[in-house]
């Protein structure tokens, strides 16, 4: 398997496992954001790090929401 395919994985079976348990949407976004920021902090050039940090990493729940009711 490709190792660049691997974190995406995880994540996608560790969000599998959450949706099982019963957890709410906001507890899945909240356990995603830990995963966020291990691929931001993955980034060698500094500034888009810490873009990536801020504008995903760094996305409340709250504005993820709206932005979602927007988009629909």
């Amino acid at each position: 398997m490709n190792s660049m395919r691997q974190p995406k994985l995880h994540a996608c079976a560790a969000i599998a496992v959450l949706l099982l348990t019963g957890c709410t949407s906001r507890e899945i976004y909240d356990a995603s954001q830990g995963w966020r920021r291990n691929e931001c902090n993955k980034i060698a050039e500094q500034e888009k790090r810490d873009r990536c940090l801020k504008e995903e990493a760094g996305r409340s729940y709250d504005d993820y929401r709206a932005a979602s009711q927007v988009s629909r």
